[in-house]
């Protein structure tokens, strides 16, 4: 809409104003002008006008949608996810596979060890029990020569200490008629035994 309107000043002036202005459905428009003559001819102009933007709608996307797929890249998608799930669970059965290994493998070794022990007990053992029967066989021939030695002790004749005096008489007379005497006689006194034989009869008598 436009609007003009011209005004006689007194004196020798004029005066002339406009108004315009211009809407629609997003933007308005205003404009204003004003002129003035007078004898000494002076002009004055103005200018103005104002906008206002609309105000816009909120903005909505419309909602993302995937292009609608083949038929078959979904069998290849479904394909391909069942394969890669196998593959895992093959990985995981070789892993429990592995770590069952590794399990038996140390139990075995335990095992050994542990036969190994008591192999080496077994043969400490059997080593203490020769020892034993060997002192044993030690002591039982120490035995026997003690024994050996009183016996000798007792049947070994003692020359030293052992008397012996024997006396012979014999006495011969011949004349007309023959005649003859002679008389012996002997006597013999037993030794008396020493101290050690006395001991070893004791030892004896002991055993």
């Amino acid at each position: 809409m436009i609007m003009g309107m011209m005004k006689e000043l007194p004196g020798d002036s004029y005066s002339y104003s406009s108004y315009s202005s211009f809407s629609s459905s997003s933007s308005s428009y205003s404009f204003s002008s004003s002129y003035s003559f007078s004898s000494s001819y002076s002009s004055s102009s103005s200018y103005s006008s104002s906008f206002n933007p609309p105000s816009l709608p909120p903005l909505s996307l419309p909602p993302l949608s995937l292009p609608p797929t083949p038929p078959h890249s979904t069998l290849l998608l479904f394909l391909l996810s069942l394969f890669l799930i196998l593959l895992l669970l093959l990985f995981l059965l070789l892993l429990l596979f592995l770590l069952l290994l590794l399990f038996l493998f140390l139990l075995l070794l335990f095992l050994l060890l542990l036969l190994f022990l008591l192999l080496l007990l077994f043969l400490l053992l059997l080593l203490f029990l020769l020892l034993l029967l060997l002192l044993l066989f030690l002591l039982l021939l120490l035995f026997l020569l003690l024994l050996l030695f009183l016996l000798l002790l007792l049947i070994q004749p003692s020359l030293s200490s052992s008397s012996l005096s024997s006396s012979y008489s014999f006495s011969s007379s011949s004349s007309s008629s023959y005649s003859s005497s002679s008389s012996y006689s002997s006597s013999f006194n037993p030794p008396s035994l020493p101290s050690y034989h006395l001991l070893a009869l004791y030892t004896l008598s002991l055993i």
